[in-house]
């Protein structure tokens, strides 16, 4: 996935992941700029489930608007946004 920068931003992008067989959970997550909006992609697996959560933070004028999107077992969708 390509990255676009914006002025006064740090180039290149983040990921993370872990596992614990014994429990049976594991999650890997990255990072990345889409236009404007800051966005995390968090899958994860929780014994025998999986889920996707992605986040989004983007500025609207003088609002800080927070938005997750999360995306289970058998395609079941849920989404909130939250302005601050």
């Amino acid at each position: 996935m390509m990255q676009r920068m914006k002025p006064g931003t740090i180039g290149g992008f983040g990921g993370s992941g872990n596992c614990d067989p014994d429990r049976g959970v594991a999650s890997s997550s990255f990072s990345h700029w889409d236009d404007d909006t800051f966005v995390t992609e968090t899958l994860r697996r929780h014994k025998g489930y999986e889920f996707t959560v992605i986040e989004r933070v983007r500025v609207d004028g003088t609002h800080l608007i927070y938005k997750h999107e999360i995306t289970g077992p058998g395609e079941k969708h849920d989404e909130r946004e939250i302005h601050f």
